[in-house]
């Protein structure tokens, strides 16, 4: 009776670590999921699951579940995970030799680092010298500089749609993106003349040199 109910329990055992097998471990679809078949099972490989046993003339074979090539098994995760040849450091392993890396870190051979690019003020360097410009900026000259929506005639763009004119040019009053030049070039083509002096728009005006500097603002 004893040897009875010793055997009775360890069936109880053999079934119930059986039905652990069937239920918790991998699932057919799954990444790196392969349906696999044997001659011979190997009760103590977890990577196993999902058990069927078939029978024909050459005796019993087994259906499961387990690991595709260059898939492992983990235990914590509880699924198959692709391998990466090349260890991928500070990344993730996504897909078979396939590694991918957190932002703001970029992936060079096989390693995640942070990118390094040189004149990238006013912009995000997303790559090694990739220097992606803020909004508001456009790259130009190796630099992000402002930008307006039209160029500047006879000046430049010191802001988002801000334009400076040149020397002896004024803001068109129409235009914003348009300067035009003072009269005779030393005189500001407002209300006022600008008598024996440049332009310095929008409504200043200073005297032109051998004459005692002084700016007047109208």
């Amino acid at each position: 009776m004893g040897r009875k109910v010793r055997l009775t329990a360890f069936a109880v055992v053999l079934l119930t670590q059986m039905f652990y097998f069937c239920e918790c471990y991998l699932r057919e679809g799954d990444q790196g999921v392969c349906l696999e078949h044997l001659r011979t099972y190997d009760w103590s490989n977890p990577s196993y699951s999902s058990i069927t046993v078939e029978k024909d003339e050459r005796g019993s074979h087994y259906t499961t579940l387990t690991c595709c090539r260059n898939y492992e098994y983990d235990a914590d995760a509880d699924r198959c995970l692709p391998i990466c040849s090349t260890p991928c450091i500070n990344g993730t392993c996504i897909d078979v030799d396939t590694c991918i890396c957190d932002t703001p870190l970029v992936l060079v051979g096989s390693s995640c680092i942070m990118p390094t690019c040189t004149n990238c003020e006013h912009g995000d360097c997303t790559a090694t010298n990739v220097c992606e410009c803020h909004p508001g900026y456009i790259r130009s000259e190796g630099i992000c500089k402002k930008f307006c929506d039209k160029p500047c005639i006879s000046g430049e763009c010191v802001g988002h749609n801000v334009c400076k004119c040149h020397e002896g040019f004024m803001l068109d009053p129409i235009d914003p993106f348009k300067c035009i030049p003072c009269d005779n070039n030393h005189e500001l083509k407002c209300t006022v003349t600008c008598r024996h002096g440049y332009c310095s728009p929008p409504t200043a005006c200073s005297c032109v040199p051998r004459k005692k500097s002084s700016i007047f603002n109208f």
